[in-house]
């Protein structure tokens, strides 16, 4: 399996060239490597972004929405002709947290799959997989949504978390450093990849701001690229 180092500038302006709409992106990596910061690069190229914002206060949806021009909306229905948008219920009460969640989250799912050519933003993919009980819709989603022409992009802290077609069925997978040998198994035997190649590079990543990128067109072929450190 062929090793390519890439620095981080280089790397993203060919991103858009290589990440084609319906093709699916899994990002994996340890809390504070940078995954939401480097997906907020990765979905810039769509024409159609929805990401979904579970928590109460988060830095990363104000600067989406004050810095990157999306739309904040509590209801889907409500987005108007808006093409970024940030559905972001005002959800603060823990007793009603998840219900509210999934009352503005599955229309939302539901209705792109129905219109299709979005890209749409999974941020916290455990959450919503285990706690909203969403992993049947998402899992179908991961089968059939590229056949409506949609992407989704996902980033989650551990493989086992999420479901399978997360991995089976993305088009790109970019992992960040972990030494778990059942992570490294299950990321490094899909689609193609070499597994020991894989998990040999994703183990000896130099730092956790270092990630290992292989479009699953070209599985043979790592990108090894360093992400600046978040600002």
């Amino acid at each position: 399996m062929k090793t390519r180092d890439i620095d981080f500038d280089t790397w993203l302006k060919r991103w858009p060239r290589v990440f084609k709409q319906s093709q699916h992106v899994t990002v994996i990596g340890p809390t504070g490597c940078g995954k939401t910061t480097l997906v907020t690069e990765l979905v810039e190229p769509r024409a159609n972004v929805a990401t979904l914002g579970v928590k109460f206060r988060d830095e990363t949806m104000e600067k989406l929405v004050t810095k990157r021009g999306y739309k904040r909306v509590f209801d889907w229905n409500k987005k108007g002709s808006a093409t970024r948008v940030a559905l972001w219920p005002k959800a603060s009460d823990l007793d009603t947290l998840m219900d509210e969640h999934r009352k503005v989250f599955k229309p939302c799912i539901n209705d792109i799959y129905k219109v299709g050519a979005w890209c749409l933003w999974l941020d916290e993919m455990r959450y919503m997989s285990e706690h909203l009980g969403m992993k049947k819709s998402l899992t179908l989603m991961y089968i059939a949504a590229r056949s409506n022409n949609i992407s989704l992009v996902g980033n989650t802290q551990r493989p086992a978390w999420v479901p399978l077609e997360a991995y089976s069925q993305a088009g790109h997978l970019i992992m960040f450093r972990t030494g778990d040998e059942r992570d490294l198994l299950r990321i490094g035997s899909l689609n193609g990849a070499n597994p020991r190649d894989v998990a040999n590079a994703v183990a000896n990543l130099p730092d956790k701001h270092t990630f290992v990128h292989i479009d699953l067109s070209d599985p043979q072929v790592m990108n090894i690229t360093k992400q600046p450190k978040p600002k």
